[in-house]
């Protein structure tokens, strides 16, 4: 099944992404944002396939397809302006979709999750009350890469 959320709108919405509401301008832009494709391995050819869907029905600044086999991830970010596909080496807000999206439909209780990325392990639980996600939380290590100095020429001041 197909799964969507909106990692940076007012909230999130779980269900095949067609039937998103669309509440607010902000939620509409956000619609597509990630997809979560259960049982399906990451490839060139079925992003593609998706990409044009995606576009061809609400053609978004940007989205991404959280690709998942059992408990690994493969998450792939498109962006529009510069028309770039990115594996990434993991993803927070898919990660939070794929859980909620595996607790819904659960009894009431607490379920954990170790979602397998390219560059490690997120954790998380969710909680399920009165049969809807009430709480969910997730912990993985978090690493920052080599200082770098850049140089920008901005009306012809360099910063």
């Amino acid at each position: 099944e197909t799964f969507s959320h909106h990692p940076y709108s007012t909230g999130f919405f779980y269900g095949p992404a067609h039937q998103a509401p669309h509440s607010s301008a902000s939620t509409m832009e956000s619609v597509w944002v990630a997809e979560v494709l259960e049982d399906s391995e990451a490839s060139d050819e079925r992003f593609e396939e998706l990409k044009n869907k995606v576009t061809e029905e609400s053609d978004p600044p940007a989205f991404g397809v959280m690709f998942l086999k059992g408990d690994e991830l493969t998450p792939v970010v498109y962006v529009k302006d510069v028309d770039s596909v990115y594996y990434e080496g993991s993803c927070a807000s898919g990660t939070t979709a794929v859980m909620a999206a595996r607790a819904c439909g659960k009894a009431d209780g607490t379920y954990n999750y170790d979602i397998k990325q390219p560059c490690g392990v997120l954790s998380g639980s969710v909680t399920v009350s009165g049969g809807n996600v009430s709480g969910l939380s997730i912990e993985g290590p978090v690493g920052l890469g080599e200082e770098m100095t850049v140089r920008l020429t901005l009306c012809g001041d360099v910063i």
